[in-house]
């Protein structure tokens, strides 16, 4: 059995999606029109949840697992950046691994400083703004909710109910919430680009500081 949402958990479920310049994306996203939705999809299904779930469609584990990669990939870049600026001596070398959650500040610290690097404050702090769905999406059990184009996702961790509805998992309470999948195509077509634009701004930079 799920505990019903607090207004609180929904708010922080959904897509924090700020509003920004969305060049070639192929669909425009509107948080309002998400919010009435979400809203209208919890209230049908509150207090019967997984009775009213089903195994997740190809198309839904397609985008989760783009999702998913996309993130690795950008992790993968940031640390190359990472390795050449300090290789370079543009960040201090450090022993200590740095935690994927710092990834951005510690590579943004060189980036912003070489030619071509201006924007990427901008993007990275998007990267972030997101990232939380990839870890939802990541660590959290999916299900596709009958009849409607969304998923809901749950967890039984403790950290996470405790922190999601204010108190642990047990046999009765798990946290759970609700994603509608063109919110998360959106997502998707988003950050691919940026995917794509610090895949090959790394790649520059590795040929202008290693070979220039």
């Amino acid at each position: 059995m799920t505990t019903r949402l607090s207004d609180l958990f929904r708010a922080i479920l959904r897509l924090r999606l700020k509003r920004c310049d969305r060049p070639s994306a192929k669909a425009s996203l509107d948080p309002a029109e998400s919010e009435l939705q979400i809203s209208r999809i919890i209230g049908k299904i509150s207090g019967n949840e997984l009775a009213n779930s089903e195994p997740l469609h190809s198309r839904d584990l397609q985008l989760i697992a783009e999702l998913i990669q996309i993130y690795n990939f950008i992790e993968f870049n940031l640390r190359r950046c990472i390795e050449l600026f300090t290789h370079v001596g543009l960040i201090e070398k450090s022993e200590k691994t740095i935690p994927m959650a710092h990834l951005s500040r510690v590579a943004l610290g060189a980036i912003s400083r070489v030619e071509g690097g201006g924007p990427w404050e901008s993007h990275l702090q998007e990267i972030e703004l997101h990232r939380e769905r990839r870890n939802d999406l990541a660590h959290w059990a999916a299900r596709r909710i009958i009849g409607e184009d969304a998923l809901l996702i749950l967890t039984m961790n403790p950290a996470e109910t405790k922190k999601r509805i204010a108190q642990p998992a047990d046999h009765m309470h798990s946290a759970h919430g609700v994603m509608l999948l063109k919110d998360l195509e959106w997502l998707v077509q988003r950050l691919s680009q940026y995917d794509r634009m610090l895949a090959e701004a790394t790649s520059l930079w590795h040929i202008r500081y290693t070979e220039g």
